[in-house]
Parts: structure tokens; sequence; C-alpha cells
């Protein structure tokens, strides 16, 4: 077992290489208790972190369509190319770029499901109808709970 092998389990573990666009789908061919992976849409997710971007990526592809990138850019590029039902997005990203991203999900529907995660306690933060916050570190399941809320993804009722 040379250095090389290694380096190869360890990318196919953690996903690509590179910080491009990459989509994820359930394993189980979007089947999950009988749910087809598109039943609540695509989920943006923006981190520029790449082992917390598989991690979700690969979590929540059991219940969306995701598309994970890692910059505000590779973001408006995924919104020019369609719709996107909710977005998961890092307070991490460099400047404004989690408030360009938020924006940019609002204007493509009056009130996609955002979920912001945040390094600072949530209890100071200003709470929107819209937008969620996570206070990182979380549990995966955490986050599931609030994509997946009873309310309806605006666009799908």
């Amino acid at each position: 077992m040379g250095l090389a092998w290694i380096l190869q389990r360890v990318f196919r573990a953690y996903g690509p290489v590179g910080d491009e666009i990459v989509s994820y789908s359930d394993a189980t061919n979007g089947r999950r208790s009988g749910r087809l992976t598109s039943e609540h849409g695509i989920l943006l997710i923006v981190e520029p972190v790449r082992l917390l971007r598989w991690s979700l990526s690969r979590y929540l592809s059991q219940w969306f369509d995701v598309k994970a990138v890692a910059t505000v850019q590779d973001a408006e590029q995924v919104f020019a190319n369609g719709d996107v039902d909710a977005v998961v997005l890092s307070d991490a990203l460099p400047g404004d770029g989690a408030q360009r991203v938020e924006t940019q999900a609002r204007q493509m529907k009056k009130c996609s499901r955002i979920v912001r995660m945040v390094t600072q306690p949530v209890s100071d933060l200003v709470q929107d109808s819209c937008v969620q916050h996570i206070e990182k570190p979380f549990e995966l399941f955490e986050m599931r709970k609030l994509l997946l809320q009873e309310v309806p993804l605006s666009g799908k009722e």
C-alpha cells in the first residue's frame, strides 16, 4: 500500500478534488423510503470548506437534488442555469458573499427556504420568515429538520 493508493482512497471518500460545481443524488437511484429525491426540489449548498460541503451534500442528497459550490460566482452560475428551491449557505463566504447569495435566492422565488450556517449564537441574530439560522457546530439531522419543515417551499404549494 503506497501513498498513491492512500490518496486514491481519500479522494474517493471526500469527493472531487477541485472546487467546481458538483451535483449529488441519492445512491439508491433517487429513492429512500419510497420518496423520490426531487420531491423536495433542488438544494444549493454554498460552502467554501470542502469537507463540510461534501458532508452536507452526501447526507442531504437523500431528500434533495443537491448542487454544491464553493464560491459566490459558482452559486450565481447555478442560479443562472435554473430554479433552486432551497439554499444552505455559510457565513464564512468572503465579503458580502452570503448576502449576495441570499438576495439572489429571494429574487428567484419570493421566499426560498434559506438556511445560513453561522458561528455566532443564533439568539443574537434577527430572525426572518424565509431565513433560518443554524449555529456551527451542528448535527446533520438538525439541518435536515430545518430544510424539511412542514411549511411548503414557495412555488410547491
